[in-house]
């Protein structure tokens, strides 16, 4: 699994998978759910094959923990309406950047962006984030990344990221080698041609 920051960024790491104890989880739920009843949380997705694929490799790995997703497919404005408004239990959104930064990515979650349609809110997440905006050595600059992303991945989940979207780029027989930008095109700035 990885972490929000991509591959290639200052901030990146590889989260560890975790492999469900279903003893344990069936003996934390016990305090709160009856073990004869699966926990049922709603996805929100988008009308999409692609969502729909990945909502049903979700469902797959929750089940293993007895969580039942209900899966509810919203197309155009609605989906979106539907995100602000908070009506889901878990929503599956992609995320695309002008910059390929840290500081970019992370104040698409600031508690006043409008890029937050999940409205996760957290103060100390905010302040971090303030910091590192101001923060002009690279060395303090990427121990902020690692105490934000903290934040938002491990003590107050804000977000569970799946994986970064690629494309597929077709190149021509005159491109000897090229570059790749963080999230994973061809740097066009350092593409080299035959001549």
């Amino acid at each position: 699994m990885t972490g929000l920051i991509p591959p290639g960024l200052a901030g990146h790491r590889e989260l560890p998978l975790v492999t469900p104890d279903l003893t344990r989880a069936q003996k934390e739920r016990a305090a709160v759910v009856s073990l004869n009843k699966a926990v049922e949380l709603s996805l929100l997705i988008r009308e999409s094959d692609t969502e729909k694929s990945v909502a049903q490799w979700l469902g797959a790995q929750l089940e293993k923990i007895h969580v039942k997703l209900k899966v509810r497919a919203a197309s155009g404005s609605s989906f979106y309406n539907e995100l602000e408004e908070g009506k889901y239990d878990l929503a599956l959104t992609v995320w695309s950047f002008d910059v390929a930064s840290p500081l970019e990515i992370l104040k698409a979650f600031e508690t006043s962006s409008s890029e937050n349609r999940g409205g996760w809110t957290n103060v100390g997440f905010d302040a971090l984030l303030g910091q590192l905006d101001r923060e002009r050595n690279s060395k303090a600059a990427a121990g902020l990344v690692d105490q934000i992303t903290q934040v938002v991945e491990v003590q107050d989940v804000g977000v569970i990221p799946l994986g970064y979207p690629t494309q597929p780029f077709l190149l021509g027989p005159r491109v000897v080698s090229f570059a790749i930008t963080p999230f994973g095109d061809p740097d066009l700035v350092k593409i080299q041609l035959k001549h």
